[in-house]
């Protein structure tokens, strides 16, 4: 079955409110095709306005873009079902920014951080990971 475009733009919206009422972040998306497996990817990137920086949220893949973007969102919605982290942070000796993460452990948290961070990553200080208490 092909899906058409506007299945792909109200995932993409579903996924963009979710993250918004989460954590006030802006967005991306990123679609691409492996070359070994032929699967179709999204990654979900998160901005943040105020650090401006940017996070992996997750990647979602699946035999057409529309299914790798319901993985995506099915990722998106159990990330909540993972630990909660704070990390504080500055970039280059700037102000101390806070950051919040669902992870389900230290090594994906970091990946999550780090991929954000790209290219800066050497001018990157982290101060203190916490694993948050469940509510």
């Amino acid at each position: 079955m092909i899906y058409n475009h506007n299945e792909c733009h109200k995932i993409e919206c579903k996924i963009t409110e979710y993250i918004m009422s989460d954590s006030n972040c802006s967005v991306t998306f990123g679609y691409y095709q492996e070359n070994d497996t032929r699967n179709f990817c999204v990654n979900v990137v998160a901005y943040n306005l105020i650090t401006r920086t940017m996070f992996l949220v997750g990647i979602g893949k699946g035999l057409t873009y529309y299914n790798a973007l319901v993985d995506a969102m099915k990722k998106v919605e159990t990330s909540k079902k993972t630990c909660s982290f704070t990390i504080k942070w500055s970039n280059e000796g700037k102000a101390i920014e806070t950051s919040y993460f669902y992870a389900k452990d230290v090594h994906q948290l970091l990946d999550k951080f780090y991929i954000g961070i790209g290219e800066n990553s050497n001018k990157i200080m982290i101060y203190e990971i916490k694993l948050n208490p469940e509510s």
